[in-house]
């Protein structure tokens, strides 16, 4: 076989492969699938947003890629925070983040919301504290974490292992507002809700 034919099928068997996977899309290296399982029925991707964080003067690095999925496609916010149906934000981590960081950002992100009283504020902060916060964990490089919303329940999964389930429906709206409303920075927004394609970051 030459060279040019075993590349070839090389390439045709890795292609194969990541189609029976269901590979949909790859971001800055990180995998995600196009469709999601949840209690038996099939969550569709509804895009991939980029969270970047600024380290330096006019350098920005990736941090994580967010995937959003839900019963059918949205580019509206304010319904898919509303509605009903199950959401999945799946996010592929692109660098290790430490707990105690990740639970400031967390926390940054309660006082901005809650402190200028924005829409889908979650206003108990005991519950934001002693469920929410302690649920944060470390992340590895390569690692995957879950916030599953489905009606009033927010299941938390951190490297395959869950670290909470919190039965709260304004809970569940808050973790969304963060990505879709009130995103640290426009990339993720625009990617989760299906506005912008990064696949080529």
């Amino acid at each position: 076989m030459t060279k040019t034919l075993l590349n070839k099928s090389i390439f045709l068997f890795l292609l194969t492969l990541a189609t029976q996977m269901g590979w949909a899309a790859k971001v800055i290296g990180i995998k995600f699938a196009d469709t999601y399982s949840h209690n038996g029925s099939e969550l569709v991707l509804n895009g991939i947003g980029l969270r970047k964080v600024d380290v330096a003067l006019g350098l920005r690095v990736n941090v994580y890629a967010g995937a959003l999925y839900l019963a059918a496609k949205s580019s509206n916010p304010q319904e898919i925070i509303q509605s009903k149906t199950a959401k999945v934000v799946r996010l592929g981590y692109a660098r290790e983040v430490g707990k105690d960081k990740a639970r400031e950002t967390w926390k940054t992100n309660f006082e901005k919301i809650c402190g200028s009283e924005k829409s889908f504020c979650f206003k108990d902060k005991a519950i934001f504290e002693t469920q929410f916060i302690s649920a944060i964990d470390d992340i590895e490089e390569d690692q995957y974490q879950e916030f599953i919303i489905d009606g009033a329940k927010l299941k938390i999964i951190s490297n395959k292992k869950e670290k909470a389930l919190i039965e709260n429906t304004q809970l569940g709206q808050f973790v969304l507002n963060v990505w879709l409303l009130s995103p640290p920075n426009p990339e993720l927004a625009s990617g989760m809700l299906g506005q912008a394609d990064f696949s080529k970051e």
